[in-house]
Formats: structure tokens, sequence, C-alpha cells
């Protein structure tokens, strides 16, 4: 079968022996034929790498690839159409209901002082890359939008008015990124004046 065709039942399947076999065949030509292994790696699919998980028997045994995999959290969450993205992108279509645009978050992102290892966003970014319809993920690189996460929640934390329902979700993005963020957030609400959520 050809690689672009649509009748998937008919391809043959791996199975962890054959995965095995072929890491083992992509291995051989690394070692002993390094000019073809270009072509080998895009024959078999894989890019050969001595410390990656197809390469080391006792892991892949374990995992028993292609029946298991492990997702690539970076394109899970903050990229490619990824968790993330829908819910900066809700979040600041909901912030409207309080009459904050995406050009206020964009003001007020202008005096944040981020450290430096993360990445700076465009004057622009909210407004530019939010897209106005309820459902959609906004348009944005991984690396951005771990930044916008970030500058929503201090955003929240900064404001007056009662937060979005949506800032739940945007907590929950940051927790699994970074502990120290979660308890630094924790501090910092509770030296805010008391309010209630928007339900």
């Amino acid at each position: 079968m050809h690689l672009h065709s649509s009748e998937h039942e008919k391809f043959d399947k791996h199975t962890p022996e054959s995965f095995a076999q072929l890491a083992a065949e992509l291995k051989d030509v690394a070692q002993n034929r390094p000019g073809e292994l270009a072509d080998h790696e895009q024959a078999s699919g894989l890019k050969y790498d001595p410390y990656a998980v197809p390469w080391d028997d006792e892991v892949r045994a374990k995992l028993a690839p292609p029946l298991n995999h492990f997702p690539d959290w970076m394109h899970t969450f903050p990229g490619s159409g990824g968790l993330a993205q829908y819910n900066v992108n809700a979040f600041v279509l909901q912030l409207s209901d309080y009459d904050i645009s995406a050009e206020d978050i964009d003001l007020w992102c202008r005096d944040v002082h981020l450290p430096l290892s993360m990445t700076r966003l465009s004057k622009t970014f909210f407004r530019d890359r939010i897209v106005q319809r309820a459902g959609a993920h906004m348009r944005a690189f991984a690396s951005e939008v771990l930044t916008a996460v970030v500058l929503l929640v201090f955003l929240s934390i900064a404001s007056c008015g009662p937060w979005p329902t949506k800032l739940c979700n945007l907590l929950w993005i940051v927790s699994i990124f970074s502990d120290s963020f979660w308890l630094s957030f924790a501090a910092a609400s509770q030296r805010r004046s008391p309010h209630s959520a928007t339900q």
C-alpha cells in the first residue's frame, strides 16, 4: 500500500517485534553505513537517536511500541491547537464580558517584566492571535502560549474585578508546568481583597 492511501485498514501494522527489528536495522545503518542513514530514517519514519526509547532495549520492551506511546506535552498542551491554546482563547473572549479587550491586555502586558528565559510577545500579541469565535483556539507557538498563560494569570491576580470561570482552566495548565508557580499564586491570591468568582 502507498503511504498516501486512505485505505488504512489494508496497511500492515507494526507489532512490538517488528518495531524492534526496524529500530535494530536503523541502528546498524547508523553504526556501519552512516552515509545512508538519512534515507533509511525517511523510509522508516524513525529518527535515529541512540539515547531515545526505541534504542533502549529494556525500556522499549516495557513500552512495547507501537502499542503504547508517550504524548509530546508541548504539542498536547501549549502548541499545535493544544489544550492551552483553546483555553487562552476562551479566557480572553470571556474577559470581554468584563469590558477587557485583547488590546487592553496587550497594553497591560507592556508593563510586565518577565524573566529573560520566557518568550517575549509582540506589543499586539493578544489582538493579533486571539480568534474572535467561541470554540476556536488562538494562533501561536507553544513558547508564546506558555508566556501568555502566565501573563493572564498574573493579570487576574492584579485585577480587582471578579474572575471569569475560564481562569480555573488556566490555573490548572500552569500548575502542570510549575509547582513553584502554583505556590506563588496561592500566596498572592491570599493577599488580594476577597470577592467571589463569577459562575
